[in-house]
């Protein structure tokens, strides 16, 4: 799978994914340690943030599912 990497003290750089190529959310998601973060190249509307919740990849912004 791929990491993100801190750019300096800039920005993170998320791995990106169109939305038929999301990996599995399931594994992307631990409550005790961390949440998957990535960017959505084609999602409704455009590029997009999403986070995994354990089943599902969601829009950061509304955290609706993403289609």
């Amino acid at each position: 799978y791929r990491v993100w990497e801190r750019l300096g003290v800039g920005p993170f750089k998320l791995p990106v994914y169109a939305v038929a190529d999301l990996p599995d959310a399931t594994l992307w998601y631990d409550s005790s340690s961390f949440i998957g973060l990535v960017g959505v190249t084609n999602e409704t509307g455009g590029v997009t943030l999403a986070f995994s919740d354990g089943t599902n990849w969601r829009r950061t912004q509304d955290r609706a599912i993403v289609s």
